[in-house]
């Protein structure tokens, strides 16, 4: 019997089609890339490469639009049955330093995601230790949109760039997001579950200052997340940390539905700079799962000693965050 050779490519293609779904799925098995409705944003994860190119050239007002109409499309009982998908996402910028590769080590090593999407509108190509951690963790670049708008809003600090790029990818994609000075000591998985829709810890719960976005877990299109970033309009550029860490907890204590609050299983506190100094203490660090270092002053007041931190200094430092580093670097007893 002869098929038609239209028939016959018919066949091969499809054929084609399921050998790339089968091996495919599995490397987005946790992500619930297939759990589709009659829309196509009717998914729990959407991966950020399928229109980086598109995005990297929006401003504010038309990313905003793009939020408003994806998300309308989302089905919520398709968003209630999905778990946080198992992806990291990161932002980069020009520098990428010791602490961030032990960071995006920690990242890989322990929380073992499907995937590790990193965005930026510019990347360190040049910088060995990146290009390291690139091959080592198989990271994906991701051209995204500088952040220097958000709504009519001009933005011209880097970390309110970045602020604003990593809430429009999270509410887009869903997934986890992390600051390269976060250090992961534990797995997320008790965070992805159906019933939480947003996860993130309080930075400094007992002074009630504020909720960290350094850390943080959501659904795509989380109604806390989209409630967050419409309230961007009142932005002032000037405010280092109203939008990005006073105002969730405004928001959050007005309706915390939606929203799980975290307070030393993700760990976030601005003034950390002599627990990084302090020796190791087991009993405060059983309940730990990361840990948003702030790493910036330790590394100010190193430099300022004309200390150097890298791979082979940091295996003499007697602190926690020498503790951290060896952990994530050469594995031991769980912290």
């Amino acid at each position: 019997m002869r098929f038609p050779r239209l028939t016959i490519f018919r066949i091969l293609i499809i054929s084609v089609t399921l050998l790339y779904l089968t091996f495919n799925t599995k490397t987005f098995r946790n992500a619930g890339l297939f759990l589709t409705g009659k829309s196509k944003y009717n998914k729990c994860f959407i991966d950020p490469r399928t229109d980086s190119k598109i995005i990297s050239t929006k401003d504010g007002p038309e990313m905003a639009a793009l939020i408003e109409k994806e998300c309308a499309l989302v089905d919520p009982s398709v968003r209630d049955d999905c778990v946080i998908p198992n992806v990291v996402h990161l932002t980069i910028g020009r520098k990428f330093r010791f602490e961030n590769y032990l960071s995006v080590k920690s990242i890989h090593d322990i929380i073992k995601p499907d995937m590790i999407f990193v965005h930026g509108d510019v990347f360190p190509m040049e910088n060995e230790l990146f290009a390291r951690a690139i091959k080592e963790f198989k990271l994906e670049l991701v051209l995204s949109r500088k952040g220097d708008t958000v709504y009519n809003i001009t933005v011209t600090k880097g970390e309110h760039m970045s602020d604003i790029v990593r809430m429009e990818t999270l509410i887009r994609y869903g997934g986890m997001y992390f600051d390269l000075d976060v250090f992961v000591l534990k797995d997320m998985k008790p965070f992805l579950k159906k019933e939480n829709e947003f996860v993130i810890g309080y930075q400094n719960k007992e002074s009630h200052f504020g909720l960290n976005n350094g850390l943080m877990l959501s659904k795509r299109c989380s109604r806390f997340m989209i409630w967050w970033y419409r309230n961007y309009q009142t932005m002032n550029p000037k405010d280092w940390d109203y939008h990005s860490v006073k105002l969730p907890l405004k928001l959050y204590d007005m309706n915390p539905a939606n929203v799980l609050a975290v307070d030393k299983e993700l760990l976030s506190d601005w003034h950390n700079l002599p627990m990084f100094q302090k020796k190791y203490d087991p009993e405060f660090w059983k309940d730990v799962r990361a840990i948003h270092s702030f790493y910036r002053p330790y590394r100010t007041l190193m430099e300022k000693n004309k200390k150097v931190v890298d791979f082979e200094t940091v295996k003499d430092i007697d602190n926690n965050f020498g503790r951290w580093a060896r952990f994530i670097l050469y594995g031991g007893p769980p912290l």
